[in-house]
C-alpha cells in the first residue's frame, strides 16, 4: 500500500526530501509521519478542502471550522518535522479573502511551504497568476514561506501514445501524436515509434 512504499522509498533514499501526502486529519497525519521517519529528510504535506463547494458539500463545514483544521494539521504535522508543506484544495474557487485568511493561518502554525493548487483546472493563467500575486501581497507573514502552485496539464498532454488495431498491416497500428495534432510517428514497432520522444538536447543557436 501507500504507506509501505513511501516507507521503503524513505529508507533507501540518501540525497532526497521525501514528502508524504497526509488529510487535515490526526491519524492521516501519525501515519504519514511514520512513514516518512526512516528518511535522512522528511516532509509531510497536509491539506484541506477551502472552496465553498468542499466545506459545504464535501466536509459539511462553516469557515471557522476550516481554519481551525488548518490550523490544527499544520500544528501536528510540525511537531513531527520541521519541513511542512500546506495546501489549499481547490483554491480557485474560494473566496479570495478567505483563502488568504487560510494560508495566513498554515503559515502562523508553522507551514514552510504553501502550495496553491488550481485542482480542477478552473482559472485561466492569467487568473491563477493574478491569484498568486494577491496572495504574497495580502499575507501579511507571507515572506516566512515558500510558495508552489500545481495545474492540471493532462487535459491536453504534450504527446499522446496511440494505438489504433485497424491501421495494424496499413502504416502501423502505433503513433506519437503532439498537442497540436500532428502524428510525429507512426509505425508497428512500438519502441521505435517511441524513439521520437527520446532524442538528446542539440544545440540549435548560440
Amino acid at each position: 500500500g501507500d504507506f509501505e512504499s513511501v516507507q521503503e522509498i524513505a529508507r533507501r533514499s540518501k540525497n532526497s526530501v521525501i514528502c508524504g501526502l497526509a488529510r487535515a486529519q490526526a491519524k492521516d497525519i501519525d501515519v504519514c509521519a511514520d512513514a516518512i521517519k526512516p528518511a535522512r529528510q522528511g516532509r509531510i504535506h497536509t491539506f484541506i478542502g477551502t472552496s465553498p463547494l468542499h466545506r459545504k458539500y464535501q466536509m459539511s463545514i462553516d469557515e471557522a471550522e476550516v481554519l481551525s483544521r488548518v490550523t490544527a494539521s499544520v500544528t501536528r504535522a510540525r511537531s513531527y518535522t520541521d519541513n511542512v508543506e500546506w495546501s489549499a484544495m481547490d483554491a480557485t474557487r474560494t473566496e479570495v479573502d478567505f483563502l488568504c485568511a487560510c494560508v495566513e493561518a498554515a503559515i502562523k502554525a508553522g507551514a514552510t511551504t504553501v502550495n496553491i493548487p488550481d485542482t480542477v483546472g478552473y482559472a485561466t493563467p492569467d487568473e491563477f497568476a493574478a491569484l498568486i500575486h494577491t496572495i504574497i501581497e495580502h499575507v501579511p507573514n507571507s515572506d516566512k514561506a515558500v510558495f508552489s502552485v500545481f495545474r492540471h496539464t493532462s487535459e491536453v498532454p504534450l504527446y499522446r501514445i496511440e494505438k489504433c488495431p485497424e491501421l495494424a498491416r496499413r502504416q502501423g497500428a502505433y503513433s506519437v501524436v503532439a498537442a497540436t495534432g500532428l502524428i510525429m510517428k507512426r509505425g508497428h514497432d512500438l519502441a521505435r515509434v517511441l524513439a521520437v520522444l527520446d532524442k538528446g538536447v542539440r544545440l540549435v543557436a548560440v
